[in-house]
């Protein structure tokens, strides 16, 4: 039953950077007005990575939830405290990227939040709001 839930999922390995990246949209209207994508990242070395660049598969927010480096886990808090938003730029073979900071010996756990969408009066739909 979980498996039907995902309508995509996206994967990166960078073998050199010891980084490992994992994405699932999962479609959970029937709870709430929007889709939302989860995505994982995990550096597996001491070594920060300022500016990782990852390829995502739509424009939007990229929200921080939880974060393995933040100091109430013993950590020095370095992350995301604001959404990361993509950039228009094609990258691992996805048509957006984002830019990571990605703090050594970490995990990081994102949820994906669309742009508002404008209407033709320039306010935001409801819909994108929430």
């Amino acid at each position: 039953m979980f498996s039907s839930l995902a309508t995509s999922l996206f994967f990166a390995l960078c073998l050199g950077s010891s980084l490992l990246a994992y994405g699932q949209h999962l479609p959970i209207a029937t709870l709430v007005v929007v889709n939302w994508t989860a995505s994982t990242v995990a550096n597996m070395t001491p070594v920060p990575r300022d500016n990782y660049r990852l390829g995502v598969p739509r424009p939007g927010l990229w929200i921080e939830t939880l974060n393995s480096n933040h100091k109430r886990y013993g950590g020095d808090g370095a992350g995301h405290p604001q959404p990361v938003k993509t950039i228009p730029t094609k990258w691992d073979g996805r048509p957006h990227a984002v830019d990571l900071n990605l703090p050594g010996m970490s995990t990081i756990f994102f949820l994906f939040r669309p742009l508002p969408e404008a209407t033709t009066d320039g306010a935001a739909s409801e819909t994108a709001k929430l």
